[in-house]
């Protein structure tokens, strides 16, 4: 079976210090290559280099190649939100910063205990599914860095989610 890897848009080149100081120039060539060799899945977020990683996949991939050509990723910032008005906010921008009316791939971002909670308290998971039946989001998972129990309390209570994203690297 072939392997597929993901780009993810969250250690990008930059000309200085600053996070949101991508080098644009550089991540086209990666981007480029990236695809070249066959690969197709990028995975950004809302809080990647302090809010620019959505705006640098528009600039270096979703101007400049056709939207079947690529599948996106990115993710709600759970710890971000502070009352429920603001998920919609933040998903309606997401896509205008990426320049898509649609994510292949959404998710609510890092559910470690605290996160799960806020996830839960503002209908998070509610609202991904809607989102999905209105065709904005393919498919509807979450990111995931805490204790097993805890991952398998989710699953549990929310089977409607579709897929799991854990950061494993294969170096370890």
């Amino acid at each position: 079976s072939k392997v597929n890897l993901g780009f993810g848009l969250m250690r990008l080149p930059q000309l200085s210090a600053e996070p949101t100081d991508i080098d644009y120039e550089q991540l086209n060539k990666m981007v480029d290559t990236f695809l070249e060799a066959g690969f197709d899945y990028f995975d950004t977020s809302w809080a990647y280099h302090n809010g620019e990683s959505e705006a640098a996949i528009k600039k270096c991939l979703t101007d400049r190649y056709p939207r079947e050509r690529y599948r996106l990723a990115s993710k709600l910032p759970t710890f971000a939100i502070t009352e429920e008005s603001q998920v919609e906010e933040i998903f309606v921008q997401q896509l205008t910063r990426c320049g898509v009316e649609y994510f292949d791939y959404y998710l609510l971002h890092n559910l470690g205990v605290n996160h799960y909670n806020i996830a839960q308290k503002y209908n998070a998971f509610e609202f991904i599914v809607k989102k999905k039946n209105e065709g904005k989001i393919k498919k509807i998972g979450f990111s995931f860095h805490d204790t097993a129990d805890l991952l398998d309390e989710i699953l549990i209570s929310h089977p409607e989610a579709e897929f799991v994203q854990l950061q494993i690297n294969y170096l370890d």
